[in-house]
């Protein structure tokens, strides 16, 4: 559970790394093409129009690009939420479990103590220590304790 987060937090800084790049790159397609398109103005209004839509088609196909790769960070962002949120419920699941192995075992250790000093009472003893870890492990699971 812990690797998958991890690996999720990966993707999500990778994610994040290319998205930064292709942002610089259109920062610098931005600029080269206003650097470009002052001088090459007279000459794009006596040429014919489709390579104008081509430009127009490369850069909506590089926005929608980069929408996508912002919806896959942000789906994974959320995805790693969700998993931190498993996270921390199943370690308070096993901490809850941890505490009642723990009581469960000084009930075994009084209960064998318990039958070492009396032998006679000792299936009378086993009984109750019985119901009593019973009683235990029902309310624990119920969030009783």
């Amino acid at each position: 559970m812990l690797v998958d987060c991890q690996d999720l937090v990966k993707d999500i800084e990778r994610l994040k790394w290319k998205l930064m790049e292709k942002d610089k790159d259109a920062d610098k397609a931005t600029m080269s093409g206003r650097k470009a398109g002052s001088t090459l103005q007279k000459s794009r209004s006596l040429e014919d129009s489709g390579a104008a839509a081509a430009a127009t088609s490369d850069q909506r196909t590089y926005f929608e690009h980069q929408f996508d790769l912002r919806m896959q960070l942000e789906t994974v962002q959320q995805e790693a939420a969700v998993l931190q949120d498993k996270l921390a419920e199943v370690t308070r699941l096993n901490d809850q479990l941890a505490t009642e192995n723990k009581k469960l075992q000084i009930l075994a250790s009084r209960s064998s103590t318990s039958s070492s000093k009396s032998s006679s009472t000792s299936s009378h003893a086993g009984k109750v220590d019985d119901d009593a870890v019973s009683v235990l492990t029902t309310a624990t699971h119920c969030g009783r304790l």
